[in-house]
């Protein structure tokens, strides 16, 4: 018997894609049934054993069966499962994952050596987004303005067009001087299974003169609708084009009667962007761990690396 997956970035179609033979799952079973699953990304690199996150994928982490209907019965077999999932994890030497914003306990990490950094993202409740204009009116003046002064410029357009939009974010990385090394055979195979499975959607905001000024590709599962990749044309700018596109993304939500996920950055500029929309802050943890002092300083020198791209 398999347990319901809590999103689709556990779904192995996805994993296939983003870590095609490096995803690996371990499980506790009672009598023949599975009560918990863990999938993970194993890389070996440089001699060295990784559990990591795969690209494209912003949560991984335990699902789980709780049967009991006590609260304390829950929560101990909540420890019970979980502890055993950590404890039949491979041998590694550098652990890191990012757990999904509704799964608020790591204790049985924290016992078993992990350690965990709290990082945010923004979000809607579905039942926020069951009144827009009460969304409408929580936004920020200037975020407002943004989305109007874009209504009158462009128009919102759905494609299946994977090239245009990867284009957008070269636009991106260029202005902010980023290194370039996505992987867009992945993200065009991602967005094909994504529109084949009707679980994604490109959007792009194109002008009279059919100008894209921007663009943007959500994903959705049965609980939540997330913003998972865009990028703006730097000579279109100031046209508000990725205020009006994300506005969309929260009407679509809406529609589907889903949470929205703005996919939080923990970059200052892109947190004060979100913000603006009038969204709940949402904490989530990552937790990893090293073994060694090879992974130790692997380990300092990707935080260093990331730091230093996100200043």
């Amino acid at each position: 018997m398999a347990i319901e997956t809590l999103s689709l970035f556990q779904e192995p179609w996805w994993l296939d894609i983003v870590a095609p033979d490096e995803w690996k799952e371990v499980k506790v079973e009672r009598n023949g049934e599975i009560l918990a699953a863990w999938k993970f990304v194993l890389r070996k690199r440089y001699g060295l054993r990784w559990i990591t996150m795969p690209p494209f994928t912003p949560h991984l982490g335990p699902v789980l069966s709780l049967s009991a209907e006590k609260r304390e019965s829950r929560a101990s077999q909540e420890m019970e499962f979980l502890e055993e999932l950590v404890t039949r994890l491979p041998k590694f030497d550098y652990f890191n994952q990012r757990l999904f914003p509704s799964y608020q306990n790591w204790l049985p990490f924290f016992w078993h050596g992990f350690r965990q950094s709290t990082l945010y993202t923004y979000c809607f409740p579905k039942d926020d987004l069951s009144d827009l204009d009460q969304v409408w009116r929580e936004l920020k003046e200037s975020t407002r303005r943004q989305i109007r002064k874009a209504g009158k410029k462009v128009e919102i357009q759905q494609s299946d067009d994977s090239f245009a939009l990867i284009q957008m974010i070269r636009h991106t990385f260029a202005r902010k001087n980023f290194e370039y090394k996505i992987n867009e055979e992945m993200i065009s195979a991602l967005i094909k299974e994504c529109l084949i499975r009707r679980a994604g959607k490109i959007l792009l905001a194109k002008d009279e003169q059919k100008n894209i000024h921007a663009g943007i590709f959500v994903v959705w599962d049965r609980n939540t609708l997330y913003y998972l990749l865009g990028g703006a044309d730097d000579k279109f700018r100031s046209s508000g084009a990725m205020s009006l596109l994300l506005w969309n993304a929260i009407r679509l939500a809406s529609e589907k009667k889903l949470r929205f996920d703005f996919e939080g950055s923990m970059v200052k500029g892109v947190e004060r962007f979100f913000r603006g929309f009038g969204a709940h802050r949402q904490p989530y943890f990552k937790i990893y761990k090293t073994n060694g002092f090879l992974a130790n300083m692997a380990y300092w020198w990707i935080e260093r690396r990331e730091r230093a791209i996100k200043s």
